[in-house]
């Protein structure tokens, strides 16, 4: 008699090709079946998600002061700074505006270079016999975050100072260049200031004391209106 295992070996399941066929559709159905329902936890996901999106756009705030807002509609590039040690309180809206004007004096490429920094003596070792009082602009910047400036016209000034000091010493034929910088410099300069308005603390202290303080009889000294001052 002939052991079990004998017949499996001789006589093998007989499988048909209509057989695998079937398995074959069974396996695509699974498939097909599993995709299904990745693709609708995916769909369920994203939905949650935009959902979440949603409420959270609703409940967010905007981190921007009234003040920056106005600074960012006007002018898109511009960042304002927040300063500190102010002097009074339309000083921010003063130096606000100066900031923008040095900014823009300094971004002016083609003519600004000779004026960006304090002269070096190694590059013109006899600069400051004949310059007494030197200004540039990298010191006017370390001013305004200083909040030095409490007026258009102090800084006015310092910009009149650099232009001035650079006719002063290039009388040499040979520096005619550096005396084409400053007059297109001035030039821009004084376009830029009319945007900038007559804020000063001592405007502000007048408006404070003004019905308080009973009128002296001693005439008001006149302020004298400089040619050096841009309106």
């Amino acid at each position: 008699m002939e052991p079990e295992w004998w017949n499996d070996v001789m006589y093998p399941a007989y499988q048909t090709i209509e057989d695998d066929f079937e398995l074959l559709q069974q396996r695509q159905l699974k498939k097909i079946k599993t995709k299904e329902g990745d693709g609708k936890e995916e769909e369920k996901e994203k939905e949650s998600g935009s959902s979440s999106s949603k409420k959270g756009k609703r409940s967010k705030k905007s981190n921007f002061s009234s003040r920056e807002l106005k600074n960012l509609l006007q002018d898109g590039t511009y960042q304002p700074k927040k300063w500190n040690n102010l002097q009074f309180g339309k000083q921010e809206e003063l130096l606000d505006s100066l900031d923008k004007v040095l900014t823009k004096l300094k971004n002016y490429s083609d003519h600004s270079y000779p004026f960006l920094t304090r002269v070096r003596k190694s590059d013109a070792p006899d600069y400051y016999d004949i310059i007494s009082n030197p200004m540039d602009l990298a010191t006017m910047t370390k001013k305004l975050n200083k909040c030095e400036y409490s007026s258009k016209a102090e800084f006015q000034e310092d910009l009149r100072l650099i232009f001035s000091n650079c006719r002063t010493y290039n009388t040499d034929p040979t520096a005619k260049i550096y005396l084409q910088h400053a007059d297109a410099m001035e030039k821009k300069a004084r376009e830029l200031m009319k945007s900038v308005k007559n804020i000063s603390g001592d405007e502000e202290v007048a408006e404070d004391n003004k019905g308080t303080e009973k009128e002296s009889k001693q005439p008001k000294k006149k302020l004298k209106k400089e040619k050096y001052f841009w309106r």
